[in-house]
């Protein structure tokens, strides 16, 4: 069933709903973007309709609300571990067709990953109602269409906004329910996007070649030596992917006791220095050029094989949050003419 809303009609129903859903949706950071009087748009909790950024791609991705910066695992007391509370309430997660598929791949990472489920990730992914904007044209650094994550149906609630209302798709019954009384009937039905301003072309499919045979004749391959030259490590194509899943976990003490403290995991990176390191003093990846190199591998090749799709979504925001502006479409684009021009030669 589609319904209409006004502006307040929706609000009446945010109220009601924030006993039991924290709502989560791109908001406005005002003054905290990268620049100065520059805003960033993340994710928060809303109680109104208004605070939703709709109408721009947001810098970080709903991967904030499921698989937080900073998540506490267990507090430690004496010779107790006691295991961390979170909200008890159901989310109602606002995103894009593309970030719907990022979270699955972060479902692959945390709950199919091997025999067991993560706990901590699992708790919070079970409160989940997706709410997903509908997206029919995207921005400038998108290449959705060429990933296969332009379109999903594996939504709860769709919504169009407009400047005065909300036109709102329901495929779950309970959350209908809620929001039935207060909306007037509707023919809406989601567009998605049809078309990028560019196309991707991909190493595997393009070449036709297997993983193992990409790894071999990629690894090695001077196409990314310039890339030592050019990224400064800072990690913020990771902290910005909707799929990057990498954390390092620590502990913290609340006072000069030892035992009275909490363990923390803590979103990391691939791409900084040290992130490789073992214990005995073995390190890898070393160069930048290689860092970059193991996570187009991760997300172009590796995750496919064994999931059987890609890790990338394609809704550059890497591409976007570059201070060195390095472009990851246009090294896959790199990569897939390196395997074409090794393959033909």
């Amino acid at each position: 069933m589609s319904l209409l809303f006004s502006f307040q009609d929706l609000n009446a129903v945010f109220e009601k709903l924030t006993r039991q859903y924290r709502i989560m949706a791109p908001i406005r950071i005002v003054g905290g973007g990268r620049f100065s009087d520059d805003d960033s748009i993340q994710y928060g909790e809303v109680t109104k309709i208004e605070e939703v950024v709709w109408d721009e791609k947001s810098h970080f991705s709903p991967k904030e609300v499921i698989a937080p910066i900073t998540q506490t695992l267990f507090h430690i007391s004496n010779d107790q571990l006691i295991t961390s509370t979170i909200d008890r309430r159901k989310i109602l997660l606002f995103m894009r067709p593309c970030d719907i598929h990022g979270m699955s791949r972060l479902d692959d990472m945390f709950m199919k990953n091997g025999d067991n489920e993560d706990f901590y990730y699992k708790r919070l992914r079970d409160r989940v109602k997706v709410v997903m904007f509908e997206c029919d044209s995207g921005w400038d650094n998108c290449f959705c269409v060429s990933m296969k994550t332009n379109k999903t149906e594996d939504y709860d609630v769709a919504v169009r906004f407009s400047e005065n209302d909300i036109s709102m798709k329901f495929q779950n019954e309970e959350l209908e329910a809620q929001f039935a009384e207060h909306g007037q009937p509707s023919e809406f039905e989601p567009n998605f996007v049809e078309e990028n301003s560019f196309t991707v072309d991909l190493p595997a499919e393009t070449s036709g070649l297997a993983p193992q045979q990409i790894r071999d004749k990629i690894i090695g391959h001077q196409l990314f030596d310039e890339y030592d030259r050019r990224c400064v490590e800072c990690g913020r194509c990771t902290t910005s992917c909707p799929t990057c899943s990498c954390y390092t976990v620590h502990d913290v003490k609340y006072s000069e006791n030892a035992k009275v403290g909490e363990r923390q995991r803590v979103w990391s990176s691939c791409i900084v220095p040290g992130f490789s390191d073992m214990a005995g003093g073995h390190s890898y990846r070393n160069r930048k050029s290689e860092r970059l190199r193991y996570r187009l591998l991760h997300k172009m090749v590796d995750h496919n094989e064994r999931f059987g799709h890609h890790m990338c979504v394609g809704c550059g925001r890497c591409d976007d949050r570059c201070p060195q502006y390095i472009s990851f479409s246009n090294m896959v684009m790199k990569t897939t003419a390196a395997l074409t021009e090794v393959e033909h030669a």
